[in-house]
């Protein structure tokens, strides 16, 4: 487990063609325990608002409300598709967010998990999305680029090793979610 502090703790890694899933699907996800809920969380992202540079792909977070939400994006129409939860997760409990994403071109391409559930409620798009772009941007790990700096910094633990957080290119099924789920609950002691 990996205990991130909110400020400047994070991951990255080099870009590559395997993170790019223009119209083909893929998963993310992670088992996370949030300190703190009122902040906007990055877990997951290939995600860069640099000024003059913006290159954006996909990420996963949580909002300043606490809610799980994730998005692809299209960096040359400027838009992105994405879906919400709408309840909130709760600081100081492990939860399992996942984001899987069909390779469609609208919100309904991507379903959200929370707890091996699937929770998304809500729409969060811009724009007219067409298809993500590969873009030069770093795979994040607890927090995205900002325009001048990281920024969206996790505050929280997050499991790793084999319940790590992970990419994988294909898209979970509702079953596949869960097992993965029961088998962290397992692990982890819940």
């Amino acid at each position: 487990v990996v205990d991130f502090n909110g400020t400047d703790e994070e991951a990255d890694s080099p870009d590559a063609a395997y993170w790019t899933r223009a119209l083909v699907a893929f998963s993310i996800g992670a088992w996370i325990r949030p300190d703190t809920i009122n902040t906007d969380d990055y877990i997951f992202s290939k995600w860069d608002e640099t000024t003059g540079v913006l290159v954006r792909e996909w990420a996963i977070r949580l909002n300043t409300a606490g809610l799980f939400s994730g998005d692809v994006y299209d960096e040359t129409a400027n838009a992105q598709i994405g879906r919400q939860d709408s309840s909130a997760l709760v600081a100081g409990t492990w939860n399992y967010v996942v984001m899987t994403y069909s390779g469609g071109g609208t919100a309904a391409a991507i379903k959200l998990y929370v707890a091996g559930v699937q929770t998304d409620d809500n729409d969060n798009n811009t724009g007219v999305f067409t298809t993500m772009q590969d873009t030069a941007s770093l795979v994040r790990l607890g927090f995205y680029q900002g325009a001048a700096a990281g920024a969206g910094y996790f505050d929280g633990k997050m499991a790793g090793g084999p319940l790590g957080p992970f990419f994988t290119q294909i898209e979970l099924t509702a079953d596949q979610v869960l097992r993965l789920y029961q088998v962290g609950r397992r692990a982890l002691g819940l």
